[in-house]
C-alpha cells in the first residue's frame, strides 16, 4: 500500500528516458524509465547528464542493485541506520549527505559502488536494439 501510496504521488516525468534537462539548473528533474532495471535507469541518469546519482532505499539489501556507473559517482543511502552497503546513513545527521559529497567531490572518499561498476544500456519497451 504505501508503495502505491507513493506512485500517486511522484510528479509525471519532466524527461524522456536520458533526455538532460534544457537548461543548466540544478535541481530535482524526474524522468522517464522504460525499464526496472536499476542498472538501466543508472545509465539513463548519466546519460542525461547527472553530476552525481543518489539512491535511497529502505532496506539496506534493496541498495546491492545499485552498481557504480564508469562516469558518475553513484551514492548509496541507507535510510535504517548504518549498513556494509551504504555509503550514508540518512538518519545520521541533517548534513550527512552533503558532509559525504563533498569528500567525495574533493577526492577524500569513494562510493562502496565504485567497486562495482556495471553498465547497461536499456533496449526500450520492445527490447530491440537498433
Amino acid at each position: 500500500a504505501a508503495r502505491a501510496d507513493l506512485q500517486k504521488a511522484a510528479p509525471p516525468p519532466a524527461l524522456a528516458f536520458g533526455q538532460a534537462p534544457a537548461n543548466d539548473l540544478p535541481g530535482v528533474y524526474p524522468m522517464a524509465t522504460p525499464t526496472t532495471s536499476v542498472v538501466e535507469i543508472v545509465a539513463g541518469l548519466a546519460a542525461a547528464h547527472a553530476d552525481v546519482i543518489v539512491v535511497v532505499a529502505a532496506e539496506a539489501k534493496a541498495l546491492l542493485a545499485a552498481h557504480g556507473h564508469p562516469f558518475v559517482n553513484v551514492i548509496r543511502c541507507g535510510v535504517s541506520g548504518k549498513s556494509a552497503d551504504a555509503d550514508v546513513a540518512l538518519g545520521d545527521t541533517d548534513d550527512a549527505l552533503d558532509a559525504y559529497l563533498a569528500d567525495v567531490f574533493a577526492g577524500a572518499a569513494a562510493p562502496i559502488s565504485s567497486a562495482f561498476v556495471n553498465f547497461q544500456v536499456a533496449r526500450g519497451p520492445t527490447g530491440v536494439s537498433a
